[in-house]
């Protein structure tokens, strides 16, 4: 978990080579030292389960949400701040074909990305100083809804157990899901990645075609997660238009895929990896700037590991958390939990390390 001010070095300066070091300098961060900018609070994932009449568990995992906290002194502007998830994750193991594809001690890789809107009056929202924001995947209250769904379908409510448990998130202040509150203000898509075969027979014909922009392509996939990821706040530097401009310039594209150095391309990398040894892929993908991450946390079962590479640089995050003990748990170990940082009494924790920064609790919808 990273907090930094924008660095005002150019991004052709942070990618002007492939090798390993340029990585931004780690903050001495303490449980005791004063966070300078917004952290991600809450992260609750695994959702709950309803007991049905026929003895099964009707798992309910739409009700997704995340917390983002100012502890700041003064207030903060959501204008450029996006929520992003990471290409890689903290349990299967990413193996570069070649060292010089290996970006993430200088840039996170993002599979995918929704920005916070406007306001109607088209001003940024606002994050005042020690307040709390709920981003949720669908902003309804899920048991109700829940009840609504099986009255629709000419079930019995009362013959279901557990509708109770699922939690009330109608008050969010943003939704990214579909089919939720239309009075909640919901995230702007931004980007996500393709994959790797479509890029391929894409730019074959047009090597601007990189990366999904648009939610009516046939390869856009909806921003989501489940039990491994990692995920960011991000303060964009530039604009989302110019991100997309660079990635789509035909002749930088042509040159990446020659596994040429190209000095003009600030975000788009041509890489070749595997997971744990299996799946090879080979495509450009976004990277972003470790100096544009202002929070984040890697998520996957606590069980131990002997990985010791992870998925983004340690500097933003050196370690891990989550409500599952091992992972192939069932989903009534992680039922109605998340993830949630330490308060010491006066602050909460902020060493860039999930494993010691965050604890699994019941879930409780965090109060305006």
């Amino acid at each position: 978990m990273k907090k930094m001010m924008l660095c005002a070095l150019a991004t052709i300066a942070l990618f002007a080579n492939c090798t390993r070091d340029g990585q931004p300098e780690e903050k001495k961060n303490t449980a005791e030292t004063e966070s300078t900018d917004l952290i991600i609070k809450d992260i609750y994932y695994a959702g709950d389960f309803v007991e049905t009449p026929y003895g099964n568990k009707s798992e309910e995992t739409d009700d997704k949400f995340i917390s983002v906290y100012n502890p700041t002194s003064h207030d903060i502007s959501l204008e450029n701040m996006a929520l992003a998830l990471c290409q890689y994750n903290a349990v299967d193991k990413v193996n570069f074909e070649k060292p010089n594809c290996d970006y993430r001690l200088k840039a996170f890789g993002v599979s995918n990305m929704i920005g916070f809107p406007k306001d109607k009056s088209g001003m940024p929202y606002i994050v005042k100083a020690g307040k709390t924001i709920v981003i949720a995947m669908r902003a309804i209250n899920h048991a109700e809804g829940y009840k609504k769904y099986l009255t629709e379908n000419e079930e019995d409510p009362t013959k279901y157990k557990g509708i109770e448990k699922l939690i009330d998130l109608s008050k969010a202040d943003f939704e990214w899901g579909q089919n939720g509150n239309e009075s909640v203000p919901h995230m702007t898509f931004l980007y996500c990645k393709e994959n790797d075969k479509e890029q391929e027979k894409r730019m074959k014909e047009d090597k601007s075609k990189v990366g999904v922009w648009d939610e009516d392509d046939d390869e856009y996939v909806p921003f989501g997660f489940e039990r491994n990821f990692t995920i960011a706040l991000i303060r964009l530097a530039e604009p989302i238009e110019k991100i997309k401009e660079n990635m789509n310039n035909a002749k930088v594209n042509e040159a990446l895929l020659k596994e040429i150095e190209e000095p003009t391309a600030k975000y788009g990398r041509y890489v070749m990896w595997n997971e744990s040894g299996h799946h090879s892929h080979s495509q450009i993908l976004m990277f972003l700037p470790n100096q544009w991450v202002v929070d984040a946390v890697n998520v996957r079962f606590k069980g131990a590991t002997t990985e010791k590479s992870f998925p983004i640089s340690g500097t933003l995050d050196k370690g891990w958390n989550g409500v599952y003990e091992k992972a192939d748990d069932k989903i009534d170990v992680g039922a109605g939990k998340m993830i949630t940082r330490r308060f010491n009494g006066k602050r909460l924790s902020d060493t860039n390390n999930s494993s010691v920064d965050f604890e699994v609790k019941k879930v409780v919808v965090p109060t305006k």
